[in-house]
């Protein structure tokens, strides 16, 4: 190479392929490693970065990398994968590189034979997006973590599309995986739900009621008895369970997976934008349950204003984002802003964090934590219990099972 022809690091040069199977030939300068001091991983980046848009200025639909600075430049090979996935990961997600590529394969896609795509197959990509990544997934399925990732893979190919972009420490759903996940997920709820009524009508029970809560202790609770009531008013009637988090209810609802959900009122905001019917089936106030371990344990009672030291165990706003707004409005009015100790996933877990004495928890008093060792103190504060149903599924049903209630 002539003197006036170097490049020096970060700089690019595009040559012809020349005889090689490639249009193009990228030159990139990368850095050498000394001892990871002297801003190496930011120059690697760096590199990796401009090598890739000068892909997106050039309209290139396909590159190759190799592993770069890793070879005489005496880059940690670990590291410089973990680089190199990442940068490319993120170009990936924020460019139409794919699409590009995508119409490529299109003139020459052969026929996708839909029918050799299994339900199974389906249920495990569902699961890899719902909870977010493959060995979850795998915990939940009870498989291991390279079946999930052979069946993912095994279904790319068989649609022609990649739907995960995964690498040692990034986990991203492409934008053709959320299609299909969004898309997927409804068409399993109806065909489970299909399945269900065929089985119900079979048995003569032509009256179907979809019934969503929280979690719920079956025995001795108003809301379980009231439902085997129905059974003896309506004999033609088939009540169906679900008890999931609170977010995934209001979702269900909106989709017609459920007919009726049980929820605090304080949810109510998350409902914006449905035409819903509400009514109260259990009066209930808000409490704040202690650890024995807390001084505060050991009070006869408590006002808000008394917590402004505590820090709260509170649901992830992801998971109910209208409860971190009740507590910041009663913190508000009580004159402080509140501390928070963990965000957990669901109610179940509020017993668990007040037993690791991770703080205190602001929860309805029909969601009942008390123990030996968990102390109740109501506040002055209501947060009802009330049915939810959207008016175009309002049923007969809904009407007497909300009805039992009123007698109560």
């Amino acid at each position: 190479m002539e003197k006036d022809t170097y490049i020096s690091v970060l700089d690019l040069n595009l040559p012809p392929g020349f005889a090689l199977p490639a249009k193009y030939i990228i030159h990139a300068v990368s850095p050498l490693y000394v001892d990871g001091k002297h801003r190496e991983e930011e120059l690697l980046r760096a590199c990796y970065r401009k090598s890739l848009q000068c892909v997106e200025q050039n309209g290139i639909s396909s590159v190759s990398f190799p592993l770069i600075a890793t070879g005489g430049f005496g880059y940690p090979k670990e590291e410089g994968m973990r680089i190199a996935v990442d940068e490319i990961n993120a170009f990936l997600l924020n460019s139409d590189l794919l699409a590009r590529a995508g119409e490529g394969k299109r003139k020459k896609m052969k026929h996708i034979e839909l029918f050799n795509i299994k339900l199974s197959q389906i249920r495990i990509f569902l699961s890899v997006v719902e909870f977010g990544g493959f060995t979850a997934a795998a915990e939940k399925l009870y498989m291991t973590q390279p079946m999930i990732s052979k069946t993912i893979a095994h279904l790319e190919e068989e649609l022609g599309l990649r739907l995960i972009l995964r690498g040692s420490r990034t986990f991203q759903v492409t934008p053709a995986g959320m299609k299909l996940f969004e898309t997927w997920r409804d068409i399993m709820q109806n065909f489970e739900d299909s399945v269900i009524s065929a089985h119900a009508i079979e048995e003569g029970k032509a009256i179907q009621l979809r019934v969503g809560t929280g979690a719920l202790d079956p025995k001795d609770n108003p809301i379980v008895s009231n439902l085997r009531k129905m059974r003896t008013i309506m004999p033609g009637i088939a009540i169906y369970g679900e008890s999931k988090e609170m977010s995934a209810l209001v979702a269900d609802l909106a989709r017609d997976n459920l007919d009726l959900i049980i929820i605090s009122k304080h949810m109510l905001p998350m409902l914006e934008g449905l035409d819903v019917e509400w009514s109260v089936l259990l009066p209930s106030r808000l409490c704040v349950y202690v650890h024995q371990s807390n001084p505060l344990f050991e009070r006869e009672y408590l006002e808000f204003s008394d917590l402004r030291n505590e820090r709260f165990i509170v649901l992830s706003p992801e998971k109910d984002d209208s409860y971190i707004v009740l507590l910041k409005e009663l913190a508000e009015k009580a004159g402080f802003v509140p501390q928070i100790s963990c965000y957990i996933q669901n109610e179940t877990s509020f017993a668990l964090n007040l037993e690791l004495e991770n703080g205190v928890a602001l929860v309805d008093s029909y969601t009942d934590l008390q123990s030996a060792s968990i102390k109740k103190y109501p506040l002055d504060v209501r947060n009802d219990i009330i049915a939810v149903w959207k008016r175009d599924r309002d049923q007969e049903a809904i009407r007497v099972f909300v009805s039992l209630f009123d007698t109560e």
